[in-house]
């Protein structure tokens, strides 16, 4: 009974870490996540709102390690790079309009 057991046990792990690894998202989906985050971080720095930043840069660079650890297009690689870029100059406008020398 304790052997039947372990093989089910086991034979259900197998099952669940493959369905995980079936459900791991492709490189377009990643960088849609990474979009909607960098758009949200934006949008945190307008508002203001530390804490949403910190969450959400945290969360971009978790996208960003995952995606650095895949092989991308070219086209892939310069997606994320606009991307990044667009955020980056849109948090610097929100920090600066926020800062009061922008007006």
């Amino acid at each position: 009974m304790k052997k039947r057991f372990q093989f089910l046990f086991c034979a259900a792990a197998i099952a669940f870490s493959s369905c995980l690894i079936s459900c791991s998202k492709s490189n377009a989906d990643l960088i849609d996540d990474y979009k909607k985050v960098c758009t949200e971080l934006v949008e945190a720095t307008q508002k203001g709102d530390v804490n949403k930043i910190k969450s959400l840069a945290e969360k971009g660079d978790k996208i960003l390690d995952e995606l650095n650890k895949r092989e991308l297009t070219d086209e892939e690689k310069q997606e994320v790079l606009n991307i990044s870029v667009e955020a980056a100059n849109g948090a610097f406008s929100a920090a600066y309009e926020n800062s009061g020398l922008g007006m």
